[in-house]
């Protein structure tokens, strides 16, 4: 019997794995990278900042751009997590690119694989329905969506984070509780100096668990099985407290680095966060026009931000059926700690999902922006769908287990594999994850540059004979490109948020050595070993003669 079920996880990891190729088919095999050249750019050269800083190159509060300002890292995502099988890829001999994309499916495929065992391990479902769980999840479309946004695949490091929380609660009555709850508050803040957003969400989730927790032990405290789980969690109230002052202490230099960018820059505007809501076609992965129902094409398939239909409507159904299953029971005082389990869960994520509805501009949203700290930080408010996907996922693995209970065997794993096949291909897209970029292509771009002038430490990238056709962010990332390659600082910079008083941002305008001029003098920065980089010309020229 044991030999039969470690046979069936083997074959379901073999599926898990077959699934990550399919996955990301369109950029496995190949040097194409993940994401866009802008934000995918970004996010590398913030992942790099790590081996700058571990070769002692970098200071770990800043980055090379938008000198001089101080604490530049705070205008995005840290990317610390990443940083650890970077910096080794890094050490091994591999591009920066390279480095970042093989990290981004590592993660992939180590949170499916974490995922499964967590299914199996502390929630106890069968193999089929643990697996149908990791598609639900890691082979979603809102995943595929996301996957262009590279620090999202942050959503990957989630399963360690449920692994941890389920061995504590395994030994309770155990000492073993206390490296558990510490490793799970240090996993949590490490979640915020890799994404925020990601961060932010399991804390708003964990809110919202917590209320939803509160009413349905209102309802059901009076049951003697409720009595003895509260009655075992809260008896080491005084140890959650000190986790939660854990919390606090480690999230002391995340404030540090944090605190000086939200009080220069501020919150986003609420109507700024409202243009960034998803319509009820998105949420329903639908086309724009309404005639389009369907919304099946492969082309655009992956940029839809939100379920398929018949995933909803599997969904739905699932949820109607245990709800009904789960009053009928109630009546007749069949009411047990697993129906309680799948009550709060069912409870909980119909709530999230709630919370980014939005019906003729009036959304529960508004709540969470006006009422909790630091949700005005938020602007892609579509991530939250993204985010939830995890928790729905293992809500309706639990669904699927406690459908298939009692059937037999043969019957369990139809059921279960033809619903999993037809998810799987519903949120397959034939194209692959985002990709417009290539590491071929950035290192030509690198070799090309001509070498700065050996007393250069500062350059400003510029199109004076206005020869390139590109974007003014593309050229601000070339800057970073050049000076992360030749050890500089740059004053040219792309980010979430910009320095107060920086205005190099045309780079076109035969004025833009004088806005660096300025911006190095309001900063009470000389302006020796300053170079301008035309890059049309591939010519660089120092700061001073341009100015005569």
């Amino acid at each position: 019997m044991q030999s039969r079920k470690f046979t069936g996880d083997i074959l379901c990891v073999l599926l898990i794995l077959a699934g990550e190729i399919l996955f990301f088919h369109n950029i496995l095999f190949n040097d194409s990278l993940i994401g866009y050249r802008i934000d995918g750019r970004l996010v590398t050269f913030l992942t790099e900042h790590w081996y700058e800083v571990f070769q002692g190159r970098e200071l770990w509060t800043e980055l090379p751009c938008f000198y001089p300002a101080d604490h530049v890292l705070a205008y995005s995502d840290m990317m610390l997590l990443f940083a650890f099988p970077y910096c080794l890829l890094r050490i091994l001999g591999s591009d920066m690119y390279t480095a970042l994309k093989m990290t981004a499916i590592f993660f992939h495929v180590l949170g499916s694989c974490q995922l499964y065992y967590f299914m199996r391990k502390y929630v106890k479902t069968p193999n089929v329905v643990s697996l149908f769980t990791v598609i639900c999840f890691s082979f979603s479309n809102g995943y595929n969506f996301i996957s262009g946004n590279i620090q999202m695949f942050t959503l990957s490091l989630l399963p360690m984070l449920l692994i941890l929380f389920g061995f504590y609660m395994k030994n309770l009555k155990s000492r073993r509780r206390h490296i558990a709850a510490i490793a799970c508050v240090v996993w949590l803040s490490l979640l915020f100096y890799t994404a925020f957003y990601v961060g932010y969400f399991v804390c708003l989730f964990l809110g919202i668990m917590i209320l939803t927790g509160l009413v349905s032990y209102v309802i059901f405290c009076k049951q003697p099985w409720m009595r003895e789980r509260s009655k075992n969690f809260f008896q080491h109230w005084k140890e959650h407290i000190c986790y939660l002052l854990l919390f606090v202490l480690l999230m002391l230099p995340f404030v540090y680095i944090y605190l000086p960018a939200l009080k220069s820059f501020g919150g986003r505007e609420w109507e700024d966060v409202l243009t960034m809501f998803p319509t009820w076609r998105n949420i329903c992965m639908l086309n724009e026009k309404s005639e389009d129902l369907a919304g099946f094409n492969p082309e655009i398939y992956n940029y839809k931000t939100g379920f398929p239909l018949i995933d909803l409507a599997i969904y739905g159904l699932l949820g109607i059926w245990l709800f009904r299953v789960l009053v009928k029971k109630i009546k007749e005082d069949r009411f047990q700690i697993k129906d309680y389990l799948l009550f709060w869960g069912l409870l909980t994520v119909v709530i999230s999902f709630l919370l980014i509805i939005k019906v003729k501009g009036i959304t529960l949203w508004w709540l969470v922006y006006h009422f909790i700290p630091g949700a005005s930080a938020i602007r892609a408010v579509i991530r939250w769908l993204n985010f939830i996907s995890l928790p729905m996922a293992i809500l309706f693995g639990g669904m699927m287990a406690y459908l298939i209970k009692g059937k037999k065997q043969w019957m369990q794993y139809l059921i279960v594999a033809g619903i999993s096949s037809i998810l799987f291909c519903s949120n397959y897209c034939v194209t692959g994850i985002a990709s417009g970029w290539s590491v071929s292509e950035e290192l030509s771009f690198e070799e090309n540059v001509a070498s700065p002038p050996d007393d250069c430490k500062i350059l400003c990238v510029v199109d004076l004979g206005k020869t390139t056709n590109v974007a003014s962010q593309e050229l601000q990332m070339d800057a970073w490109a050049i000076a992360l390659k030749y050890h500089l600082k740059t004053v040219n910079g792309y980010s979430g948020q910009q320095p107060e008083g920086w205005n190099i941002q045309n780079l076109q305008d035969a004025d833009v050595g004088r806005e660096v001029w300025k911006w190095l003098k309001m900063n009470h920065r000389s302006v020796k070993g300053v170079y301008l980089y035309d890059i049309g010309m591939d010519k660089w020229e120092k700061l001073e003669d341009e100015l005569r």
